[in-house]
């Protein structure tokens, strides 16, 4: 017996004629998932107290631990207005930076601490 001949190649990768299956396009995936949501970016959105002092002392370089910097120092002040820089140290403990002395991290919450009282 004659082997079938191969079908040909169309768009895809997919045999000439063949239709292409639903929901497989990645901006229709997109698309799908976008219905009835409305779509928020960055900007506009002003900065958190923590997020600025950060900022301002110089306190951001690679970005890589900074997320988690920011959520400790922003807790601890809910919890603590008045830090200490040993409840700083404490609160800042289980995040590693690699790239900064962690002095400039330690200015920025007592930065973001003294505006915090300020603004009281």
């Amino acid at each position: 017996p004659a082997a079938a001949p191969a079908a040909a190649a169309g768009p895809g990768g997919r045999a000439a004629g063949t239709p292409k299956p639903a929901g497989t396009s990645l901006d229709e995936a997109r698309s799908w998932a976008a219905r009835g949501q409305h779509a928020h970016t960055g900007e506009g959105v002003e900065l958190s107290p923590v997020q600025q002092a950060f900022i301002d002392a110089g306190a951001v370089q690679c970005g890589f631990c900074t997320p988690g910097l920011l959520v400790a120092a922003d807790e601890m002040l809910e919890r603590n207005p008045d830090p200490t820089d040993a409840d700083i140290r404490e609160a800042l403990s289980g995040n590693l930076c690699r790239c900064t002395g962690y002095e400039k991290i330690m200015d920025a919450v007592r930065l973001a601490a003294a505006r915090q009282a300020e603004a009281v």
